[in-house]
C-alpha cells in the first residue's frame, strides 16, 4: 500500500536523505546481514503517528483491528540502507518478533535491480479468499508458494511478523527502508513470543 498521500513529502525526502548517509549511528553490522542500520525508535520527529493513521484502513480491513491506537503498540523501529558498496545486501530467511510488521520504502534509486523481499507460504488475511487450487498444487509439488515483493518508494509492505521472509541480493542501485514492528496490546491476542529475529537455514 502507498503511504505518501497522508504524509509530508518534503519531510520524507529529508528523512530518506538523512537515514541513507553513513555515520557512526548507522555504520553497524547487524548479525552479518545489514551494513547500514539505525534504530529510530526514539526519534522525536519521525512521523510514527501519521504512518499509523495512514495504515489504519489496511489494518482494519485485513488484520481485524478496530482501533489502531488502542490495540497496537510500537515495539521497534529501525532503518536499513542498502547499496552496492556493501559486502552482503541480503537478509536471511527469518520471522520478526512482532504481530504486525510494516516495511516502508523511503527511497530507492531509479536504477535499482534486485533487493526484493521474498515471502514463503501464505498467512490468511481477513476478507481475502484463499486459493485452494493453488495451495493444493503447491502441496503436491512438495513445497510452499513464494511471493517476490518489489520495494517501491512511498509504498509499504504490511505483513504478519510470523510470516517467513528474506531480503534478496541487491544487484544495482540503492534503497532505504524503515521497518516498524507492532505488537498487540492485549497479551492474549499477541503471538509475538519471539524475543529476537528467528532465522532459518535455507
Amino acid at each position: 500500500m502507498t503511504l505518501c498521500d497522508g504524509l509530508d513529502q518534503e519531510k520524507l525526502r529529508q528523512w530518506a536523505h538523512e537515514l541513507s548517509q553513513i555515520n557512526p549511528l548507522n555504520a553497524f553490522h547487524e548479525d552479518g546481514e545489514y551494513a547500514f542500520y539505525r534504530n529510530i525508535r526514539d526519534e522525536p520527529d519521525f512521523p510514527f503517528a501519521r504512518i499509523l493513521n495512514a495504515l489504519e484502513p489496511t489494518l482494519k480491513k485485513y488484520f481485524e483491528i478496530r482501533n489502531v491506537e488502542e490495540e497496537l503498540r510500537l515495539d521497534d523501529a529501525f532503518c536499513i540502507h542498502y547499496n552496492t558498496d556493501q559486502h552482503d545486501t541480503t537478509g536471511k530467511k527469518h520471522m520478526d518478533p512482532s504481530d504486525i510488521t510494516v516495511n516502508f520504502c523511503l527511497e530507492r534509486s531509479a536504477d535499482l535491480v534486485g533487493s526484493h523481499v521474498l515471502f514463503f507460504g501464505e498467512k490468511q488475511l481477513t476478507g481475502v479468499k484463499r486459493n485452494e487450487d493453488s495451495a493444493d498444487k503447491s502441496n503436491q509439488n512438495g513445497g510452499c508458494k513464494q511471493y517476490l515483493v518489489a520495494q517501491e518508494a512511498g509504498f509499504a509492505t504490511v505483513h504478519y511478523g510470523g510470516h517467513w521472509h528474506q531480503t534478496m541480493e541487491l544487484k544495482h542501485g540503492r534503497r532505504t527502508n524503515v521497518v516498524l514492528t507492532y505488537c498487540f496490546t492485549d497479551p492474549s491476542k499477541s503471538e509475538a513470543s519471539r524475543t529476537c529475529y528467528a532465522t532459518k537455514a535455507t
